[in-house]
């Protein structure tokens, strides 16, 4: 899934050019077109810090990965290390607001990923 349309085509002729059973899709991390609690899994690839919208989106795209996970699912996502390794300049200074998505229990990190369970978290 992208939000960038050209990288999606180039993904769709990827996955038909190796016969891998996959779906692209065209979509907006900040507004996934899934049902609450579809997914055991998620992953990142450092797109939570570079979502447009500054700390705002990243809260968007933070809470829309908690919604769609079941509880006991795991997100999988990139360290602020990794980032900065990929992107010295783009990435100086951004963090993900944890503190938006209180569901989202820090399970294991190390120094270029990290993991969080998303726990049931009442009222």
């Amino acid at each position: 899934m992208d939000v960038d349309p050209v990288l999606v085509e180039l993904a769709k002729r990827r996955v038909a050019d190796t016969g891998i059973d996959a779906s692209v899709l065209h979509e907006d991390v900040r507004d996934l077109p899934f049902e609450s609690a579809s997914f055991d899994l998620v992953i990142d690839f450092g797109t939570c810090y570079h979502v447009s919208g500054g700390t705002r989106g990243a809260c968007d795209a933070l809470r829309e990965i908690a919604r769609v996970l079941r509880v006991d699912g795991l997100f999988v996502h990139e360290t602020p290390i990794a980032q900065h390794l990929a992107h010295p300049v783009r990435s100086f200074g951004r963090t993900l607001p944890w503190s938006s998505t209180p569901s989202l229990k820090r399970l294991r990190s190390a120094m270029l990923w990290s993991s969080r369970r998303k726990r049931f978290v009442g009222i």
